[in-house]
């Protein structure tokens, strides 16, 4: 949850690179304006995106079936894809802190959540159960 209180918390739709070079993946961390140790996590093992940041010092790239809270506390940024974290939400419950819906009636925005924004996605709790 603090993660996401943060902004250091960021969901993409998919991550993929036409080319598997460790330049390509430096700019997709630039881009997000990353810093420090940050954990990507994708929906499935993908060798082509763990090549790209094997040599990038402090990045760490997971499939979603091998996170723990150890890697997430561990790290100042979170990267996912958008099917991770709906994995998570299965395996680990939705805590009960923000409403949810399916993400096909999301705007398409890509990047951390403006302050006070919901985060929405399916089958989550009412938003009068919500916690802070």
């Amino acid at each position: 949850r603090e993660k996401i209180r943060s902004s250091s918390l960021i969901l993409v739709e998919k991550i993929a690179f036409s080319l598997p070079k460790t330049k390509e993946g430096v700019r997709f961390l630039e881009a997000l304006q990353t810093r420090g140790k940050v954990l990507i996590i994708l929906q499935s093992a993908d060798a082509s995106v763990s090549r790209v940041f094997s040599n990038i010092p402090d990045v760490t790239v997971k499939p979603v079936h091998e996170i723990t809270a150890y890697f997430i506390l561990n790290a100042d940024w979170v990267i996912m894809e958008k099917e991770a974290f709906l994995s998570l939400l299965e395996v680990w419950g939705y805590g009960g802190y923000a409403e949810y819906h399916h993400p096909s009636h999301c705007d398409g925005k890509v990047g951390p959540a403006s302050e006070g924004e919901q985060v929405r996605f399916p089958g989550g709790p009412k938003s009068d159960q919500a916690r802070d």
